[in-house]
């Protein structure tokens, strides 16, 4: 390190040293070089991950763990990990326009029918209940209802809309589906 401190294999083994005898202050450090200096992408979402974790777990910044795992997204938009990490972490922080957003960049970026209806669920529970966007919720229900027409939590989502927002002949249609 004192020859070169940016040395990939001295940052590395820094990194798993740091991390055995939990200087996390250090191993923040080493994590911020290494973003620096290795630039392959596979090598920044690696980096990304680990800094989220730390902030996450270790530290309690939960600003740099989101913006840590938002850079692993914004370079694989479908890495797994880092995904659920957002949702976990910016639902905590009840982050909810954040939230909605990256709902919409995961609604973008899916191809599973399935995916996209759970996706859109938890999408429009976010825009309805929580940011009190009506208009933009129903959108996201009726998504749902088109991949699965018998979806209750849709139905009965759409059931409440429908009445909040005085649409008696779509909230009758609904009524409908639901009772045999």
């Amino acid at each position: 390190l004192e020859i070169d401190p940016d040395h990939p294999i001295s940052l590395k083994s820094m990194q798993k040293l740091y991390a055995e005898v939990q200087d996390w202050d250090s191993l923040a450090n080493n994590l911020q070089r290494q973003v620096e200096v290795l630039t392959e992408p596979e090598e920044q979402i690696r980096i990304h991950a680990a800094a989220g974790e730390l902030y996450a777990e270790e530290l309690a910044d939960y600003d740099q763990a989101i913006a840590h795992w938002q850079s692993v997204v914004d370079i694989e938009a479908t890495h797994e990990e880092a995904n659920q990490a957002l949702d976990i972490l910016l639902t905590a922080e009840e982050r909810w326009e954040e939230l909605a957003a990256h709902y919409r960049r995961q609604l973008s970026h899916t191809q599973d029918p399935t995916a996209k209806s759970e996706i859109n669920q938890r999408l429009g529970v976010i825009l309805g209940e929580k940011l009190g966007r009506t208009e933009d919720a129903l959108g996201s229900w009726l998504q749902v209802l088109d991949s699965d027409e018998k979806n209750l939590d849709a139905l009965r989502a759409l059931l409440g809309l429908y009445s909040e927002r005085a649409m008696w002949n779509e909230f009758v249609d609904i009524a409908r589906r639901i009772i045999p």
